[in-house]
């Protein structure tokens, strides 16, 4: 099973990431791409600054790690990798809309604030649209203070539900509901 798939009908191509994406070829396309784009000092810019991590290359024929000297990605945990699928695909899109499944998944609590940052933050600059999920109180609480710390008022957050009758409904509440509710400490996962 593809973990990370490519959606296109006419001009409206989405991505979507797994929390479990880990896939040697994807690996081997994405650190490709972000070369030839001159974008992977990027990425390894924020793997030093998230997890101590100096270099990323496929050396072979695997995705490789440099920290205290060249080890298999496989070697690392699912944090690690979930953050490099999500930065290659946010360095390699533009202008296109990207799904990620159980964001935090393996990340540290402690990682969120600064992987929000990363995430809004490189979204905008490529007109990525993010919808991200998650179950995590930690992430969404992290994802109010940095969106607001950055000022990113272009954000919204979704809560899907069922009502008594089993029928799933969507309660979107804009940036200013959002951090109300937080603020309030009031639990937004559910209603």
């Amino acid at each position: 099973m593809d973990t990370q798939i490519e959606y296109s009908y006419m001009h409206f191509s989405l991505h979507y990431i797994s929390a479990f994406s880990d896939f040697n070829e994807m690996y081997n396309r994405g650190i490709s791409s972000l070369k030839l784009s001159n974008s992977l000092s990027v990425l390894e810019k924020y793997l030093k600054e998230l997890f101590g991590i100096e270099k990323l290359d496929y050396i072979n024929n695997e995705a490789q790690l440099y920290k205290r000297g060249w080890e298999k990605l496989s070697f690392y945990g699912q944090g690690v990798k979930t953050f490099i699928n999500i930065m290659i695909s946010l360095l390699s899109l533009e202008n296109n809309t990207l799904f990620i499944d159980e964001i935090e998944n393996g990340i540290h609590y402690s990682l969120f604030d600064k992987m929000w940052e990363i995430i809004l933050k490189i979204s905008k600059e490529n007109n990525v649209q993010v919808f991200a999920t998650t179950h995590s109180k930690e992430a969404i609480e992290s994802y109010s203070r940095v969106s607001k710390k950055l000022e990113d008022d272009d954000i919204a957050f979704i809560n899907l539900s069922t009502n008594k009758d089993d029928d799933i409904i969507a309660i979107t509440l804009d940036a200013g509901m959002f951090r109300s509710e937080i603020a309030q400490n009031h639990e937004v996962r559910a209603w």
